[in-house]
């Protein structure tokens, strides 16, 4: 484990870029809630990509059994 690391995504990265190219550069909106660290922010992330996943394969699941007609009411 690496304590004390920043975590630092895409967007991050993204913004440093778009103020280096430009440094007049005004965002159009800003967030509504910052997570309070860099972990919640990939535990949200996470949870958000799993909860999608998950979406995902009982819509799958639920139309696979559907057109075998396996217990689908």
């Amino acid at each position: 484990m690496n304590f004390g690391v920043e975590f630092e995504g895409a967007d991050g990265i993204a913004e440093e870029a778009v103020g280096e190219i430009n440094s007049n550069y005004e965002p159009w909106f800003n967030s509504v809630w910052e997570p309070p660290g860099g972990e919640i922010e990939s535990l949200l992330f996470a949870l958000q990509a799993a909860l999608g996943a998950g979406f995902i394969c009982f819509y799958i699941g639920y139309k696979i059994g559907k057109k075998k007609g396996i217990g689908v009411v």
